[in-house]
């Protein structure tokens, strides 16, 4: 009798195993078949998920280069701007203190009350 079961056993296993073969391929095609359908749609939920269980894990998001070389070109944007209205109100400064002195008498003479 140990043969016979020997012989059933190894029949059980012969066909469980194309069973499974046949499974995996089978699945395989159909796996391949809905990735053509999802497309784009999964990579976006795959990312998504990524970051999600990044954040769960306690990694930081990457940097995002590109807003902050946006906010650097901004600045010195802002710098130059702020450099430019700034030496034209010393230039405008340095030329009033520099005035002829009779223009400093006649100012003076507007800004002081009468007595």
């Amino acid at each position: 009798m140990s043969r016979k079961r020997g012989k059933e056993v190894s029949r059980l296993v012969d066909h469980a195993w194309g069973n499974l073969t046949s499974a995996a391929s089978t699945g395989g095609d159909k796996a391949k078949a809905y990735s053509a359908k999802v497309g784009a749609g999964s990579k976006e939920a795959r990312r998504r998920a990524d970051a999600a269980l990044d954040a769960l894990a306690g990694k930081r998001a990457p940097v995002s280069w590109g807003w902050v070389a946006g906010a650097a070109a901004l600045g010195v944007a802002l710098g130059w701007v702020a450099t430019a209205f700034g030496r034209r109100a010393v230039q405008t400064a340095q030329q009033q203190l520099t005035a002829e002195p009779d223009d400093l008498e006649l100012y003076a003479n507007e800004v002081s009350p009468a007595h």
